[in-house]
């Protein structure tokens, strides 16, 4: 019988060259959402330690966390330490007190229906309110992936087994040994193709971050407006 080892060699090689080949899907960001204040009871939270209120409305339900953490100063020049990664808000809309400073906020979206849709959003806390309204972006996996790792993996164990069988095994079962080694070939060419045609998907969201009028800034007089600014 022709030998295992170099047709095994061959195909892994092939999907290891195909998995290479596969991609990100960057779809458009959308359009930035339009000014929106959230519900009354959430806008009248107050401000924590003198700091700023900052009000995030979503498209869809979110949690909102803190990106990365450091040294942050208040109106009142008291400076406190964010940890990264800590909740903010279990659920928008809701309403936060922020010391003045930058920010990058990550807001995942809640339950099974909306767990792809993710962004990363950078805050600007220079005025004692902020509305930060937001349509997130998403970062999902075709359901292809995992299942051409699946039968990459059930390939590459097949034809280990058959390549770990002694030459003395291989003499008193050829026929067992090349369709269980064909069957192995089969399935890691089935594997990479399905996961090379099964793109990871990307999409930035959309950010619009405002000041109420009049809002009177900490740091001088200024005039309330409106920004729209995709991340």
């Amino acid at each position: 019988m022709p030998s295992v080892r170099p047709l095994a060699i061959a195909l892994l090689s092939a999907a290891s060259l195909a998995g290479t080949g596969c991609g990100t899907v960057h779809l458009k960001p959308p359009p930035p959402p339009p000014q929106s204040m959230p519900a009354a009871e959430e806008a009248l939270v107050p401000p924590a330690n003198g700091g700023a209120r900052v009000l995030v409305t979503t498209d869809v339900p979110a949690r909102v966390l803190l990106a990365s953490g450091g040294e942050v100063t208040t109106a009142q020049g008291e400076t406190h330490y964010v940890e990264p990664g800590t909740v903010l808000c279990t659920s928008t809309p809701c309403s936060l007190g922020m010391p003045y400073g930058d920010y990058e906020l990550v807001l995942e979206g809640i339950g099974s229906r909306h767990q792809t849709r993710r962004s990363f959003v950078p805050v600007h806390v220079t005025h004692a309110t902020e509305v930060v309204n937001h349509t997130l972006g998403q970062q999902s996996v075709s359901i292809g992936k995992p299942l051409g790792v699946t039968f990459m993996l059930l390939g590459a164990a097949a034809l280990g087994i058959a390549l770990g069988v002694t030459e003395g095994n291989m003499r008193r079962a050829d026929t067992g040994m090349q369709t269980f080694a064909i069957a192995g070939a089969t399935s890691i060419a089935f594997g990479s193709t399905l996961y090379f045609v099964s793109p990871f998907v990307h999409q930035e969201g959309s950010t619009t971050q405002w000041t109420p009028s009049p809002t009177p800034s900490p740091r001088g007089p200024t005039v309330g407006g409106g920004l729209g600014v995709r991340f």
